[in-house]
């Protein structure tokens, strides 16, 4: 997945500091969280060699220095809004995004990022996310047999998403994009993997009578290797309209949404492994 040439060079820059022989520095990326949230959403369709790697690897740096033997609330964290170069490069409905409400969550697994990749290629996701119990059904569309991404065999995997959100606060229908990279950790060959998802909707979603509205919607979803297992860290960034309620409640419920997740995710896997 790497010319050799640039792995060498790579490696050399990491380990040396050459950047003679024709060698580029390696690419700079945030170290804080919410700034490298938003560049990993920014350079997922990056051409450079080193962009997603030495972002991916900036955030496992972050996720190594944390305590995740804590309440699953006490993993969640604030995000600043994305910006209009962030998602220059996808179909968006074109609103203000400031008017997004950021909301992040990480939590450990006992699985590896190969074992999520399993649950990654389910065209139906209903067993995983409790809040779209009836219609989660995952089209893929580069490339449409998604069985080369376990093994590492594609790169890459593009997906269409039909999805109804049911939960305490709305029963609304929507489309979604998702795609998802394996990106190498560490210097080039070092057979440490992880994933990068992203996600965003093109068109504004509205529900039953036009009482709820998903205006806009984006998102990361990252899985990184650690101690046997998985880091899993997602970043929604959303502006939706529920009628006789706050930021506050919308965000709390799509906080509890992605520890739902996570947990149906975790039993999916120990039931199936």
């Amino acid at each position: 997945m790497t010319t050799r040439r640039s792995a060498i060079c790579f490696a050399l820059t990491v380990a040396l500091g050459v950047t003679s022989l024709g060698c580029k520095a390696p690419p700079e990326a945030p170290e804080e969280l919410s700034d490298l949230s938003r560049y990993l959403f920014r350079e997922f369709e990056s051409e450079e060699w080193g962009v997603r790697e030495v972002g991916m690897g900036n955030l496992a740096a972050f996720f190594a220095d944390q305590d995740m033997d804590v309440e699953w609330d006490e993993l969640s964290y604030t995000a600043e809004d994305l910006q209009a170069d962030d998602v220059v490069d996808v179909e968006h409905p074109g609103r203000d995004l400031t008017l997004l409400m950021p909301v992040g969550m990480a939590t450990l697994s006992a699985f590896t990022p190969a074992d999520h990749s399993t649950v990654i290629v389910m065209p139906d996701q209903t067993p995983v996310e409790p809040n779209s119990p009836n219609t989660y059904d995952r089209t893929f569309t580069e490339p449409t047999g998604p069985g080369c991404f376990p093994g590492l065999e594609c790169d890459l995997l593009r997906s269409t998403n039909d999805i109804a959100k049911e939960n305490a606060l709305m029963n609304i229908p929507y489309e979604m994009n998702k795609d998802w990279r394996w990106v190498e950790l560490g210097e080039p060959d070092s057979g440490e993997w992880a994933i990068l998802g992203r996600s965003w909707c093109e068109d504004v979603a509205v529900g039953e009578e036009g009482k709820n509205e998903i205006n806009q919607s984006f998102s990361i979803d990252v899985f990184l290797p650690r101690d046997g297992g998985t880091v899993r860290f997602m970043v929604l960034w959303s502006e939706s309209v529920v009628p006789g309620f706050g930021e506050d409640v919308i965000m709390g419920t799509i906080e509890y949404g992605m520890h739902q997740m996570f947990d149906a995710t975790e039993d999916y896997l120990v039931e199936n492994s």
